[in-house]
């Protein structure tokens, strides 16, 4: 009985697999080598590449699968532990094997776990893509508690050490801090700064 989902699931993942490769002409982690030396510095990018050429015109996206030259409202997970991201919600599928396939053959898609996004976690996430993709941002004030009680004083922070600059509500990378941009987005991640212990 399993045969049959298995066969296709096997033929989407061949599907999704050959699309990937037709429309990206490197792999992933090439992808992310380019683009880490082009925030970072350490290798001019060709001008040539796609990558270096969306990162140049300020269109450059991040989604789960890294950094992309095209923006999708809709990603799609598909195997085990996958994250899917509609814009307004996240779901994860199951991390079980045969969870995965049980649900798969009993018609029933193999989501184990998913979160809706609220307006604040939206205008955070732009924060975060702005920050990954683009070098800066500009805060929304609409959020202004949430800014005063949690990401600013993680950027004060940021900013003493020469990683950030903050000009009323711009904040941008410097030079020092591109090599820590993971580190800078984290100052826009409520869940993270929530879950994080109080000194």
């Amino acid at each position: 009985m399993l045969l049959i989902p298995l066969l296709a699931f096997l033929f989407a993942s061949l599907l999704v697999a050959a699309a990937a490769m037709a429309l990206a002409p490197a792999n992933a982690a090439t992808i992310e080598r380019r683009l880490s030396e082009v925030l970072t510095g350490e290798r001019v990018a060709q001008p040539a590449d796609e990558l270096y050429k969306v990162w140049q015109d300020g269109s450059l996206h991040r989604n789960f699968m890294g950094y992309t030259v095209q923006k999708s409202s809709c990603l799609l997970g598909l195997g085990l532990s996958a994250i899917s991201d509609t814009g307004h919600a996240y779901a994860q599928n199951t991390k079980s094997l045969q969870e995965y396939y049980r649900t798969i053959a009993s018609g029933r898609p193999a989501i184990r776990k998913g979160y809706f996004l609220r307006e604040e976690d939206k205008a955070f996430k732009q924060h975060i893509l702005e920050i990954a993709c683009k070098g800066h941002t500009t805060l929304d004030r609409t959020w202004d508690t949430q800014l005063k009680e949690w990401t600013l004083p993680v950027l004060r922070d940021l900013e003493q050490d020469g990683l950030v600059r903050v000009e009323g509500d711009e904040v941008s990378l410097t030079k020092e801090g591109q090599p820590f941009l993971r580190h800078v987005c984290k100052a826009f991640d409520l869940h993270l700064l929530h879950a994080r212990p109080q000194a």
